[in-house]
């Protein structure tokens, strides 16, 4: 995904950006993030925007009017947020620019540095009591397994009911931010994550299982850094004791 900004929009040359229901009613819109099929949107007033059937309309910086038909829901009441669903593709004059984009910009998204598997392998040996931890999604806990681990990121795989009921159309719509619990065995050093998933790295619609890469979001957790160090000085060190027995 792209998290859109006022230089974003200039480069793709888009002046304003609309939503449409009906002739009549037209209210302007703030893109907030960039998907494939899919934009996430800002709609300041109150009223109530779902509709199977609306309009993207984009003006561009050379007064060119661009309508796209598309179907719009509602996912986040506190922030007036809503995702949009294309019918029809967009221009490639604005497709192209914003693929440009992905893939100029697209690699500073990405999780850095090493990851170390904990997984059911190693979850102990990263100092965790249970191999169930928790993922906060909208104020709800579902239980999850913490895949792997880096100094600024975590993946994570879990079971979202609303997944598999067809609840949610898209994995878009899950929270751009996702609270992670990780109890350890020594309770003190519990930690609370709050993290942007950048990348779905497994999706399976039968049995609502999610397997998502995630970027810890500044402030720098330094307890989390420092539990990533000592796992990382383990690892390497069963990595040596394992070299030292062959």
């Amino acid at each position: 995904m792209l998290t859109i900004t006022k230089e974003i929009l200039e480069y793709i040359e888009i002046k304003a950006v609309y939503i449409s229901i009906t002739t009549d009613k037209k209210v302007v819109c703030l893109p907030v993030q960039f998907y494939d099929d899919c934009w996430r949107i800002y709609i300041g007033l109150d009223n109530n925007f779902t509709s199977k059937s609306a309009y993207l309309e984009i003006l561009k910086t050379d007064n060119e009017f661009i309508k796209v038909p598309c179907k719009i829901k509602k996912i986040d009441q506190k922030y007036k947020q809503y995702i949009i669903f294309f019918i029809k593709p967009l221009p490639l004059s604005i497709s192209y620019k914003i693929n440009v984009l992905k893939e100029k910009y697209g690699s500073a998204e990405k999780r850095q540095g090493l990851r170390l598997k904990v997984s059911r392998e190693n979850y102990r040996l990263f100092g965790l009591d249970n191999i169930k931890q928790k993922v906060v999604i909208s104020g709800f806990e579902y239980d999850c397994i913490i895949e792997d681990v880096s100094m600024h990121g975590i993946r994570i795989s879990f079971y979202y009911p609303k997944f598999q009921t067809g609840e949610v159309e898209s994995l878009t719509l899950i929270s751009s931010v996702l609270g992670i619990k990780l109890m350890f065995i020594n309770p003190v050093l519990c930690l609370f994550l709050i993290t942007e998933p950048i990348r779905v790295h497994s999706a399976d619609k039968e049995t609502g299982k999610l397997i998502i890469g995630c970027k810890i979001k500044e402030p720098v957790n330094i307890g989390f850094i420092n539990k990533v160090s000592e796992f990382e000085k383990k690892m390497e060190k069963g990595y040596v004791f394992q070299q030292e027995r062959q």
